[in-house]
Protein backbone atom coordinates (compact mmCIF):
# COMPACT_ATOMS: atom_id res chain seq x y z
CA UNK A 1 0.00 0.00 0.00
CA UNK A 2 1.02 3.40 -0.91
CA UNK A 3 1.84 5.91 1.64
CA UNK A 4 -0.65 8.95 1.39
CA UNK A 5 1.38 12.02 0.28
CA UNK A 6 0.48 13.59 4.01
CA UNK A 7 2.30 10.46 6.01
CA UNK A 8 5.66 11.27 3.84
CA UNK A 9 8.20 11.64 6.48
CA UNK A 10 5.97 10.39 8.95
CA UNK A 11 6.53 6.92 10.95
CA UNK A 12 3.33 5.44 12.72
CA UNK A 13 4.38 3.68 15.62
CA UNK A 14 1.26 2.78 16.89
CA UNK A 15 -2.37 3.41 17.19
CA UNK A 16 -4.77 2.83 20.24
CA UNK A 17 -8.36 4.32 19.00
CA UNK A 18 -7.96 8.12 19.11
CA UNK A 19 -4.48 7.96 19.86
CA UNK A 20 -1.99 7.90 17.36
CA UNK A 21 2.05 7.75 18.08
CA UNK A 22 4.13 8.70 15.22
CA UNK A 23 7.67 9.74 14.49
CA UNK A 24 8.95 12.50 12.69
CA UNK A 25 11.53 10.89 10.34
CA UNK A 26 15.57 12.36 9.54
CA UNK A 27 15.04 14.49 6.66
CA UNK A 28 11.45 14.94 6.32
CA UNK A 29 10.01 16.70 3.31
CA UNK A 30 7.57 17.47 5.79
CA UNK A 31 9.86 20.40 7.40
CA UNK A 32 11.21 21.69 4.21
CA UNK A 33 11.92 25.56 4.60
CA UNK A 34 11.24 25.07 8.25
CA UNK A 35 14.77 25.64 8.90
CA UNK A 36 17.63 24.78 6.96
CA UNK A 37 19.75 24.84 9.70
CA UNK A 38 17.11 23.66 12.04
CA UNK A 39 14.30 21.99 10.55
CA UNK A 40 11.07 21.79 12.20
CA UNK A 41 7.52 20.67 11.78
CA UNK A 42 5.49 23.83 10.79
CA UNK A 43 2.54 24.61 13.02
CA UNK A 44 0.27 24.16 9.89
CA UNK A 45 2.14 20.45 9.27
CA UNK A 46 0.73 19.89 12.50
CA UNK A 47 -3.02 21.26 11.88
CA UNK A 48 -2.93 19.01 8.77
CA UNK A 49 -1.59 15.81 9.88
CA UNK A 50 -4.37 16.37 12.85
CA UNK A 51 -7.33 16.78 10.04
CA UNK A 52 -5.94 13.47 8.26
CA UNK A 53 -5.42 11.76 11.25
CA UNK A 54 -9.62 12.85 12.28
CA UNK A 55 -10.65 11.78 9.39
CA UNK A 56 -9.21 8.36 9.45
CA UNK A 57 -10.68 8.01 12.52
CA UNK A 58 -13.81 9.47 11.73
CA UNK A 59 -14.36 9.19 8.05
CA UNK A 60 -17.61 10.83 7.64
CA UNK A 61 -16.12 13.58 9.91
CA UNK A 62 -17.40 17.49 8.94
CA UNK A 63 -14.60 19.47 7.79
CA UNK A 64 -13.57 21.82 9.98
CA UNK A 65 -14.24 25.98 9.77
CA UNK A 66 -12.04 27.38 12.27
CA UNK A 67 -9.27 26.88 14.64
CA UNK A 68 -9.81 27.56 18.48
CA UNK A 69 -7.68 28.34 21.36
CA UNK A 70 -4.52 27.47 19.19
CA UNK A 71 -1.73 26.97 21.23
CA UNK A 72 1.97 26.37 20.40
CA UNK A 73 4.58 25.30 23.01
CA UNK A 74 7.01 23.41 21.45
CA UNK A 75 8.34 22.58 18.47
CA UNK A 76 8.94 19.11 16.42
CA UNK A 77 12.23 18.26 15.36
CA UNK A 78 13.21 15.47 13.06
CA UNK A 79 13.40 12.22 15.09
CA UNK A 80 11.08 12.97 17.67
CA UNK A 81 8.63 10.59 18.52
CA UNK A 82 5.03 12.30 19.48
CA UNK A 83 1.55 11.32 20.26
CA UNK A 84 -1.39 12.84 18.69
CA UNK A 85 -4.84 12.76 19.97
CA UNK A 86 -8.24 13.93 19.70
CA UNK A 87 -11.61 13.74 20.92
CA UNK A 88 -14.94 14.69 19.20
CA UNK A 89 -17.57 17.04 20.72
CA UNK A 90 -20.68 17.02 18.87
CA UNK A 91 -22.96 18.61 20.91
CA UNK A 92 -20.27 21.70 20.62
CA UNK A 93 -19.62 21.02 17.25
CA UNK A 94 -15.92 20.57 17.74
CA UNK A 95 -13.10 18.65 17.86
CA UNK A 96 -10.37 19.06 20.54
CA UNK A 97 -7.01 18.13 19.91
CA UNK A 98 -3.60 17.98 21.21
CA UNK A 99 0.34 16.93 20.10
CA UNK A 100 2.74 15.64 23.07
CA UNK A 101 6.20 14.44 23.22
CA UNK A 102 8.34 13.56 26.23
CA UNK A 103 9.14 17.07 26.85
CA UNK A 104 5.34 17.81 27.48
CA UNK A 105 2.49 19.62 25.39
CA UNK A 106 3.48 20.97 21.40
CA UNK A 107 0.35 21.65 20.18
CA UNK A 108 -3.12 22.11 21.60
CA UNK A 109 -6.55 23.35 20.32
CA UNK A 110 -10.15 22.80 18.88
CA UNK A 111 -11.12 22.21 15.33
CA UNK A 112 -14.65 24.10 14.46
CA UNK A 113 -17.23 22.48 12.54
Amino acid sequence: MDCPPILDGFEIVDRVGEHWNLRLAHGSPRCAGHFPQDPVLSAVGQIQLVDWLRRQAHPEAATWVALEDLRCRRVLRPGAEFGVHFAEHPAKRCTSFAIECAQGEVTRGRMRW
